[in-house]
C-alpha cells in the first residue's frame, strides 16, 4: 500500500537552485523540479524527496504502479516526501504529460548506497526533431551512465558535481547505471525552442555568383554557427555572446548548424559536433518606409517616418538644412527628421537615403 499518511514536509535551509541550463530558453518548470530517490529507512517501503526549485506552487500528479496514485502540491523551496513500495517504478506527471519515470532506491540506509540514487534527469525540451536532456550528477564522484535513444545507445561520464547535456533523436530517454535502469526523463514535444533561440541568419544582399548574410548570435553564450549547401561545403563562423557577423558566401541555399561543445550525442541528426537548426536562400534585404516624396511647407518642420525590415539600415541625408535623429536602426523601427527654416526665398530640395544590405529607398524633400 502507499503510505500517505507519512507524507511529511520540510524547510529547504539553502537557496533553491534553477537546474534549466542557460543554453535552452524555455518555460518548462519542471527542469527545476529535482526528485531525489533516497535509501531505505523500514521495510518495506522507500522513499523520494521532491524539491520544487520553480519560484511559484505547482501541482504534480504520481502513479506507482497500477493501483496507487496521487497529486502533490509543490510549495516553492520546500522538500517534500513520499512513501512507496520499494521495487517500484513510479511515473510523475506535470498537466497530465509524463516528465519522468522513476526506480526506487532498495538500499537500506546502512548499507553502501548506489550511485544513481544521486543521478538527475531532465528532459528540457525540444528544437525541431531534435530533444535536450540534462543529466546532473549529486554524487562527489563521476558516475559512468548509459543512455539508451532507441536508434543510439552509449555510455557516458557525469563529472563529480556536474552534468552533461544529451541530445536525442526521440523525447523518451532511458538511462541506466550498472546495467540497472533507474530513470526514464521525458523531453515534453509541447515545450518547443525556437529555431532562432540561438542563431539567426537573414539574407540581405545577392548578386549572380555571392550571397550576403547577417548571422546573429541570439544567446548568451558564444556559439559556432555553420552554413552547409547541398554539395556539403560549410562555412564555420564563431560568434561571441549576442553578437553578429555579414559574411559573403556562395550564391546558393543554405542548412543553418549549430555546433555545441560538450553534448552527449544520442541522435542520428549529428553533423560532426553541429546539429540543423534551419534553413536559409539568399534574397535582398526587405526595406520599405513610410513615405517616398514630402513637400514642406512649413519653417521649421519635423515629422516622423517608419521602416519596415528584416534587418540593421542606416539613413542618411544629403544636405545640411536636414537633419535626423537616428542614422542606423535594425527591423521595424522610425526615425525623425527635421528641416531648418528656409530663409533662401528659392525652392530647396534634399534627399534621405536608406540602405539595408543590397535594398536601397530614397524619400526626396522639396523644402
Amino acid at each position: 500500500m502507499l503510505l500517505l499518511n507519512n507524507m511529511k514536509k520540510y524547510p529547504l535551509l539553502i537557496s533553491a537552485l534553477l537546474f534549466t541550463a542557460q543554453l535552452f530558453a524555455q518555460t518548462n518548470p519542471t527542469t527545476n523540479i529535482e526528485i531525489t530517490a533516497t535509501c531505505i529507512q523500514t521495510d518495506p517501503t522507500a522513499n523520494f524527496e521532491i524539491v520544487n526549485n520553480n519560484l511559484f506552487t505547482l501541482d504534480i500528479d504520481y502513479v506507482s504502479g497500477e493501483t496507487f496514485q496521487g497529486k502533490i502540491n509543490l510549495e516553492p523551496g520546500v522538500i517534500f516526501q513520499l512513501y512507496v513500495y520499494k521495487n517500484s517504478m513510479v511515473n510523475f506527471y506535470y498537466n497530465n504529460s509524463i516528465f519522468i519515470t522513476l526506480l526506487t532506491n532498495n538500499v537500506l540506509c546502512g548499507d553502501p548506497q548506489q550511485a544513481y540514487g544521486k543521478i538527475h534527469a531532465y528532459g528540457l525540451g525540444r528544437l525541431n526533431s531534435i530533444y535536450f536532456f540534462s543529466v546532473v550528477n549529486r554524487n562527489n564522484f563521476p558516475v559512468t551512465v548509459t543512455g539508451d535513444a532507441v536508434n543510439v545507445v552509449d555510455s557516458f561520464t557525469v563529472p563529480a558535481n556536474g552534468q552533461v547535456r544529451i541530445i536525442s533523436d526521440i523525447g523518451d530517454l532511458v538511462l541506466a547505471c550498472n546495467g540497472t535502469t533507474f530513470s526514464l526523463p521525458v523531453a515534453n514535444g509541447n515545450y518547443g525552442i525556437e529555431e532562432s533561440a540561438f542563431i539567426s541568419v537573414t539574407p540581405v544582399c545577392m548578386d549572380a555568383t555571392t550571397a550576403t548574410f547577417v548571422i546573429q548570435n541570439n544567446d548568451g553564450n558564444p556559439h559556432d554557427a555553420i552554413l552547409r549547401n547541398a554539395s556539403g561545403v560549410e562555412h564555420r563562423y564563431t560568434l561571441a555572446a549576442y553578437a553578429n557577423s555579414t559574411v559573403v558566401v556562395e550564391n546558393c541555399n543554405w542548412d543553418i548548424y549549430l555546433a555545441v561543445s560538450g553534448l552527449v550525442n544520442l541522435s542520428t541528426q549529428m553533423i560532426g559536433d553541429h546539429f540543423k537548426v534551419g534553413s536559409v536562400s539568399p534574397a535582398n534585404a526587405q526595406l520599405t518606409v513610410s513615405e517616398n516624396a514630402i513637400e514642406i511647407n512649413k519653417d521649421p518642420y519635423s515629422q516622423t517616418i517608419t521602416v519596415a525590415s528584416n534587418t540593421t539600415w542606416t539613413a542618411s541625408s544629403n544636405q545640411p538644412w536636414l537633419t535626423l535623429n537616428k542614422a542606423t536602426g535594425t527591423g521595424n523601427d522610425e526615425f525623425v527628421f527635421s528641416a531648418s527654416a528656409n530663409t533662401s526665398g528659392t525652392m530647396r530640395t534634399a534627399t534621405i537615403t536608406l540602405t539595408a544590405g543590397c535594398t536601397v529607398r530614397m524619400v526626396t524633400m522639396e523644402h
